[in-house]
């Protein structure tokens, strides 16, 4: 084609080349926007086919962290967050693969009942079945059972949880049935790492003073900070600046962060990555994602505040009480974390404060959410909230056992005004599993 031909045909069909050479450059740029969010892996919710549920809303630009590439879901990313909450569950995949399985579930993947991405049918802890679905296997429990007859189909999860039964099973139940409301010496677990701690260190001791700190001579330590420090737990056991601000491969670290922690607190630090307020860290998520994405509601100034250790253990201080109350209302703003300072729960906190009380009548808002458990080396703080919270009978044990009968902390568990405004009474209504239970 000559010169002058070619030209004449462009003329001709410019209308036509502009328009495909237009959709080339938008198919371009859409490829690029979402070949760039997939490879890397940022910004990744440009994919999501629906809203998360409250547990997994942080997970919503980065999808790898529950699926993996050509697989329609992960099971084992299931498993590997909530494996604790399977430890004491009655319904085994073992024994529903029987024949007494009577439904068309396949109850050994999580997906066959929390489905993401559907908000419209996803109900509380992210339950994707409608509340009737226990009769499929349990319909002649409500035909043979006296005390079952007149309960409806969709009323199981009132009493029962498919999931994790550590408090509610019929040994239990009646076992502690009539306990006194309130045990005869009423205590939490008191801490004792710093015991713990002197027993382990191989070196003899040093309380360090402020003159003694050994941050270099390039740092201003403020004589604040270097008063706080003095105080603390940290100098007392002989923990010194470059302790915490100086390892192998950096001279010396402005802001340390969570793996520094770990090389003492390893346990807190494990358990602290697998809830709500460490999953950031764990997945590499935006740290401001935690409060910025919260789903109940949050004091003002918190929204853009990034959570890490110092959130709630302010750096240099290392205050356990400002952690314990401080730490939590300075973020979380529903009813029930608002209430707290009119429960006597809160009056018995002040009293051991002050030393008007024993050592552990006091309940503040870690004794419950972040509760101390005992292991065989130490008492460890259980920092993940999630483990004590859904559903709420798993604090019983930990927690409300230590000074409550089951039987009152059942009743209060179960009853959503006194929760709302944090167990400002007795509980007056009984929860209505112990109506089931045999005369």
């Amino acid at each position: 084609m000559s010169s002058d031909a070619l030209i004449i045909w462009l003329w001709q069909n410019a209308k036509r080349i502009s328009w495909w050479t237009g959709w080339l450059l938008l198919s371009l740029v859409i490829m690029g926007y979402f070949g760039s969010a997939l490879w890397t892996q940022q910004s990744q919710g440009v994919f999501i086919p629906g809203v998360l549920s409250a547990g997994h809303h942080q997970f919503a630009d980065k999808c790898q962290v529950c699926h993996q590439a050509f697989t329609r879901d992960s099971q084992a990313a299931c498993v590997g967050c909530h494996a604790s909450g399977l430890e004491h569950d009655t319904h085994s995949a073992a024994k529903l693969s029987t024949a007494s399985n009577n439904t068309a579930l396949d109850v050994s993947r999580c997906v066959s009942c929390h489905t993401e991405h559907k908000p419209e049918i996803t109900q509380k802890m992210g339950v994707t079945r409608s509340l009737d679905f226990c009769v499929g296997c349990h319909q002649k429990t409500l035909e043979t059972r006296p005390n079952h007859q007149n309960l409806a189909a969709d009323s199981c999860t009132q009493c029962h949880n498919y999931h994790d039964n550590r408090a509610l099973t019929p040994r239990f139940l009646n076992a502690h049935h009539h306990d006194p409301k309130l045990s005869a010496e009423p205590r939490l677990i008191q801490r004792n790492f710093s015991d713990y701690y002197r027993q382990q260190i191989k070196f003899p001791l040093k309380i360090f003073s402020v003159i003694e700190q050994d941050s270099p001579s390039f740092v201003h330590l403020s004589s604040s900070l270097a008063s706080e420090w003095e105080k603390s737990r940290h100098a007392q056991t002989g923990v010194n600046c470059k302790a915490c601000h100086s390892n192998s491969t950096a001279s010396w670290i402005e802001k340390p962060d969570y793996k520094v922690c770990q090389d003492c607190h390893q346990a807190e630090k494990d358990s602290y990555l697998k809830g709500k307020h460490g999953v950031a860290a764990a997945y590499e998520l935006p740290a401001s994602s935690v409060i910025g994405g919260a789903h109940l509601p949050m004091q003002m100034g918190a929204q853009h505040r990034k959570l890490n250790c110092n959130s709630c253990h302010p750096a240099h201080r290392f205050e356990t009480t400002h952690a314990a109350i401080d730490g939590c209302l300075n973020c979380h703003a529903d009813t029930h974390s608002l209430e707290y300072k009119q429960s006597t729960h809160y009056k018995l906190w002040v009293e051991e404060q002050t030393s008007k009380g024993a050592a552990g009548i006091g309940v503040s808002c870690a004794s419950c959410h972040l509760p101390r458990l005992q292991t065989p080396e130490r008492v460890v703080v259980e920092h993940s909230p999630s483990t004590n919270l859904h559903p709420n009978h798993k604090m019983l044990e930990t927690v409300c056992l230590k000074c409550h009968g089951l039987e009152f902390s059942l009743d209060a568990l179960s009853n959503q005004e006194l929760i709302k405004h944090n167990f400002n009474a007795a509980p007056k209504v009984p929860w209505k599993g112990w109506a089931l239970l045999p005369p």
